[in-house]
């Protein structure tokens, strides 16, 4: 896949982008954000497990949207309300934890993880 498909197929979030349909492949591609808190980690642990491809031939460039940095949660919120911020508290966590672990796999094969992308604090 050239790396002009592959952004575009990155930038495919259908709020803002139709799937992209890339010539030799049945199905059309969304971003990978839609399907996992790091898709780079996932697809590059997809394509050493299932696929059988040598970590040493795998090269990861994330381009994120925006990560946005939580707001401050009010004093008196109510306890259900606490409960569902705290769940979307830890999603930023996660995903950078993931990044982490798929930027030291790449980096035994002496490679880098890149990822690029928008800090952003709510107002």
């Amino acid at each position: 896949m050239t790396l002009n498909n592959m952004v575009l197929a990155s930038a495919a979030t259908p709020f803002y982008f139709k799937p992209v349909m890339i010539p030799g492949h049945v199905s059309p591609f969304i971003s990978g954000d839609n399907v996992a808190q790091s898709p780079a980690m996932y697809a590059m642990l997809n394509e050493i497990q299932n696929m059988g491809i040598s970590q040493d031939d795998i090269r990861i460039v994330s381009i994120g949207a925006i990560n946005e940095k939580s707001s401050s949660i009010k004093a008196n919120t109510g306890l259900i309300d606490w409960a569902l911020r705290l769940a979307s508290l830890n999603a930023p966590v996660k995903r950078h934890t993931m990044d982490y672990f798929a930027n030291e796999v790449l980096r035994k094969s002496d490679h880098s993880f890149l990822k690029f992308e928008i800090q952003e604090t709510p107002e």
